[in-house]
């Protein structure tokens, strides 16, 4: 109840524990560092207890969904597109022995004699000549 002689100041208001369901009149806690908590002591413990009940209950709440579900997909990777050329080989990757063997074929072989380039061109004898009347 107030009392005409007893006015709450600030300063009084301000050190007065912040706990918001109903007025508590105890003296906010103090932080390591120097600092004024929100709460007095008595009420960051009990925080602190409903905090970590609620936390074990995600966590047991989570651990059943995880166990129902089936695993989850890893996300495949972006694809990035390649500059590079993608050309796949025409034939597989030939052995030593085969290596050895085309060797053999390829260079072992003798120059074969081709005829003259002359034999290619037309006959300069037998041209037709197109003045000429068929008998």
């Amino acid at each position: 109840m107030f009392v005409y002689g007893e006015v709450p100041s600030s300063v009084s208001l301000l050190l007065q524990c912040g706990y918001r369901s109903k007025a508590c009149t105890n003296h906010r806690a103090t932080k390591l560092d120097g600092n004024l908590h929100k709460l007095c002591e008595f009420h960051r413990r009990k925080a602190n207890l409903n905090q970590q009940k609620l936390h074990k209950r995600h966590r047991e709440e989570r651990a059943l969904y995880e166990d129902v579900r089936p695993p989850k997909m890893r996300p495949a990777k972006k694809f990035r597109p390649s500059f590079q050329p993608t050309v796949e080989p025409a034939f597989p990757k030939l052995s030593l022995e085969d290596m050895d063997i085309l060797d053999l074929l390829l260079f072992d072989m003798q120059p074969q004699s081709l005829p003259p380039l002359e034999s290619f061109l037309p006959d300069p004898s037998a041209t037709v000549d197109n003045n000429s009347v068929p008998a």
